[in-house]
């Protein structure tokens, strides 16, 4: 919202002007407030076509006639042509008429004989209070429908404009989406579209990385815990599955789920009940499931790693979401985007957008998205060149480069007493990978770019050395050892 905001315009409904008047200066106290009067009935309705009010303040009789109400008449047509809280401010004291007046659709009423600052400012007060609200949601509204509904799914390629054709389609569909697609490519996003382009927009979204949840606190992540169903289970814990409601879950790299929790996963679909960890009441489950994943789940069903009758489950309906360098038509109106997310007025001349278009982004559409808020940061002109970009997106490879050089040069000056500083590095960077993963072995597999078994084969070579020395690397219980498949 604006710093300063708007005036609070109001409409005086009233046949005589000095009430008109007086109402005018009962309300001098509130500030940023502009007046429009009328004495007829035609007159207000011509105000009310003219311009926008936030609020009415209508007299019932607006002649002498006391059979004649114009007031009622004016709350009951603005309630169509222009809806606004009306208040009426009259002398009538015949509650028939109030009560007309509040059927028609005024929200109050004042009597004029008792016409005061301390009663009709607290009534205006809260009728500006609310006008606020109401503008801050639909501001919010705006921005979810613009972050997290079709508006996010950036792009004029063929392929992002079938991704949005399938959402549209999918949106208020209650069968599960599979999302498939490269680390970065933006699945999240096509995710919250679904959910916020359809009918559960009111209802929650709730993402579980199934990838960085601990192996052991997974069930419980998804399933919630009775108190006590294990060790430090101190109170009952809501799960994702009950958390999401009659919304949507999104399952972020299922295929990281280890066997038995696919089994599990794979009831809960089928039958659409589960219960807690250590509980015995059966939950309902009501939410749209939508699972994501980079990973090849066909060649894991061939390697026994993911089951297929769990894939069949899921993959009711698949989205495919590409890499960037199969878009990179749609580079310019991302990098407008992110420009218009950063707030910084970056503008790019025709060869540095060629440049950022000629790049390969390995790291996709959140690479991209780094890289500009880099230069929102740090460029210091609004006018980005190829030089500005070589300087500030392309350096962060070298200096990563550089500084893996002067640690390795480091290392390589130290005494090891006859140790080989080759097997010293394998070692140190196998265990941090481990911890840093939770002793996850696909992860830290991942981490240290290798093949899972080359990681199972030195993480096994480290936990024998250590049984055999009673020293070196943290040796996990053997429940961690294993790992998560």
């Amino acid at each position: 919202m604006p710093d300063t905001p708007l005036p609070m315009k109001i409409l005086i409904l009233d046949d005589q002007r000095a009430a008109r008047r007086v109402l005018r200066s009962v309300l001098s106290s509130m500030e940023n407030l502009h007046f429009e009067e009328a004495a007829t009935l035609e007159e207000a309705l011509r105000l009310v076509r003219e311009m926008r009010f936030d609020v009415y303040l209508v007299d019932i009789h607006l002649s002498d006639n006391p059979l004649e109400r114009g007031g009622i008449e004016f709350v009951r047509q603005t309630r169509t042509l222009q809806p606004a809280p009306a208040v009426i401010v009259s002398a009538s004291v015949e509650m028939q008429d109030l009560r007309e007046a509040m059927r028609a659709g005024a929200v109050d009423y004042v009597m004029k004989d008792q016409l005061s600052p301390e009663l009709i400012v607290p009534i205006l007060q809260e009728i500006r209070e609310r006008n606020q609200l109401q503008q801050r949601m639909q501001m919010l509204s705006q921005r979810l429908h613009r972050d997290f509904g079709l508006h996010a799914i950036v792009g004029a390629s063929p392929q992002i404009e079938r991704i949005r054709q399938l959402v549209r389609r999918l949106c208020d569909a209650d069968a599960t989406v599979l999302i498939r697609g490269p680390n970065g490519t933006g699945k999240e996003v096509v995710a919250q579209a679904l959910h916020h382009a359809g009918k559960r927009a009111d209802q929650p979204m709730v993402t579980v990385n199934c990838a960085a949840i601990a192996p052991g606190l997974v069930e419980s992540e998804l399933f919630g815990h009775e108190r006590g169903a294990f060790t430090h289970a101190v109170g009952r814990r809501i799960g994702c599955l009950e958390a999401a409601g009659s919304g949507s879950i999104l399952l972020d790299e299922v295929a990281e789920l280890s066997p038995d929790l696919q089994a599990k996963l794979l009831r809960v679909l089928e039958a659409r009940r589960f219960q807690r960890v250590g509980g015995t009441e059966e939950i309902t489950f009501r939410a749209r499931v939508i699972a994501a994943t980079h990973q090849d789940l066909e060649q894991r069903i061939a390697d026994g790693r993911f089951r297929e009758d769990l894939y069949y489950r899921l993959n009711v309906v698949s989205i495919e979401v590409p890499p960037l360098s199969e878009r990179t038509g749609d580079i310019p109106l991302l990098v407008s985007h992110f420009v218009r997310q950063f707030g910084r007025p970056l503008r790019f001349d025709g060869e540095a957008m060629a440049w950022l278009e000629r790049r390969p982004w390995p790291g996709n559409v959140r690479e991209l998205r780094n890289a500009i808020e880099r230069l929102a940061l740090l460029s210091d002109e609004d006018l980005v060149t190829v030089e500005v970009l070589e300087r500030i997106v392309q350096q962060r490879r070298g200096e990563g480069r550089d500084e893996i050089e002067r640690l390795a040069r480091q290392f390589l000056a130290r005494e090891t007493h006859g140790e080989s500083k080759l097997e010293i590095m394998e070692r140190t960077m196998v265990r941090i990978a481990m911890e840093l993963t939770n002793y996850n072995q696909t992860r830290a597999a991942k981490l240290l770019g290798v093949d899972r078994k080359a990681l199972e084969r030195r993480w096994q070579r480290q936990v024998e050395r250590a049984a055999t020395e009673r020293s070196g690397p943290h040796t996990p219980p053997p429940d961690e050892t294993s790992g998560a498949h």
